[in-house]
């Protein structure tokens, strides 16, 4: 995100360079180049009159401007480079500083201890403590659960048991009882 805001903000820049120069040029035009060709020279010749050796030479606008121009946006991109390197560094300083100073408060605040009152913090410790509270509650609902489970699981253990004792009874009894009438075997196997 902070990646996005560097690189809007280069690009906004970038383009205001570039409208400003192409606005210096449009308004300064020819005549500014008229101005210094007699006072400046580029190529440099040796022109001799009456027996005197004289230097003459010509200045290409040209290649000057466009020079001149990448000069600019060099020194603007080197600029706004080392401007994000210091700004990054110190964001991240601060970002790092108050990480561990929220770490730290965590910590503290859950082995129940208080830490120093910082205004800026206050807020946070008050959200971090909400925070533990709910998860402590939180785990109170999960154990109270389990327990709750366990005993649903015994109470129906012992419904099925308890039928089923009864059942393995009767058989047990018609089974092992050769001597039981006729008119009770048929009893019990109804109950079965």
């Amino acid at each position: 995100m902070l990646l996005k805001k560097t690189t809007k903000s280069f690009l906004k820049g970038l383009i205001i360079l570039t409208l400003i120069l192409i606005l210096i040029y449009m308004i300064i035009g020819s005549n500014f180049l008229h101005i210094f060709t007699n006072n400046f020279m580029f190529d440099i010749r040796e022109v001799k009159v009456y027996g005197k050796t004289y230097i003459e030479g010509k200045l290409d606008w040209s290649s000057i401007r466009q020079t001149s121009i990448l000069l600019i946006y060099a020194v603007y991109i080197i600029a706004f480079i080392i401007s994000e390197v210091f700004i990054m560094r110190k964001v991240l300083e601060v970002k790092n500083a108050v990480a561990l100073e929220i770490h730290e408060r965590i910590q503290m605040l859950k082995n129940n201890l208080v830490p120093e009152n910082k205004l800026e913090y206050l807020g946070i410790d008050k959200e971090i403590k909400a925070l533990i509270e709910e998860r402590n509650e939180l785990i109170k609902q999960n154990q109270d659960q389990v327990i709750q489970h366990n005993q649903s699981m015994a109470f129906l253990a012992h419904d099925l048991k308890t039928p089923l004792t009864s059942i393995f009874g009767y058989v047990s009894l018609l089974l092992d009882e050769p001597n039981i009438s006729e008119e009770n075997r048929k009893k019990y196997l109804k109950i079965i």
